[in-house]
């Protein structure tokens, strides 16, 4: 013979949220480094890192090496090298930012991007054959989407750049600030 016995609480319901909830902490926005190129011009044409996770409030900080770079938002793999403000005014283009003051100053190129949204962004650089040669990257992508991008980049028959500068602010940052990229 088995007893079964239930107990009964009463809480009040502006208690008992608080009580079974863990409390809630908002995430401070972070700011997330980006190396436009490379300190070598024969591994220049890259991101790093090219897949990225942001929040919003998030800064992504592109930081511009050797050559000349941009950072331009593409609809996706549908249109990997063309420039999404064709369709959507103030899409995210940095213009073209070149490294050539790099070894003459002690300051790096930067464009920064305060993140929106969790959508997924597709960006190349639009200078020359870049964006065709795998100079691309994924801010929130699916698994998968950063190698199919690359994949339809490299079909690509031409990189357009965006017509203004949009979407960030462009500056310069003390050396002694930027990241190390890739060699």
């Amino acid at each position: 013979m088995f007893v079964y016995s239930f107990l009964s609480l009463t809480i009040p319901a502006a208690q008992s949220a608080a009580a079974i909830l863990p409390r809630q902490t908002p995430t401070q926005p972070k700011l997330i480094p980006i190396a436009v190129g490379s300190m070598s011009v024969n591994t220049s044409l890259i991101f790093t890192p090219n897949d990225v996770k942001a929040n919003p409030g998030d800064v992504l900080q592109f930081q511009f090496f050797l050559t000349n770079h941009t950072v331009t938002q593409a609809a996706g793999p549908a249109s990997p090298c063309s420039p999404l403000q064709d369709t959507v005014p103030g899409a995210l283009h940095s213009g073209f930012i070149p490294a050539a003051m790099l070894n003459r100053s002690n300051t790096v190129g930067a464009f920064d991007v305060m993140v929106q949204n969790t959508d997924p962004m597709f960006l190349y650089c639009a200078q020359g054959p870049h964006c065709q040669l795998g100079q691309v990257m994924v801010v929130n992508g699916k698994p998968g989407d950063l190698d199919a991008y690359k994949t339809a980049a490299k079909t690509a028959s031409v990189s357009t750049p965006g017509k203004e500068v949009a979407g960030g602010t462009v500056g310069r940052i003390p050396m002694a600030n930027a990241i190390i990229p890739p060699a």
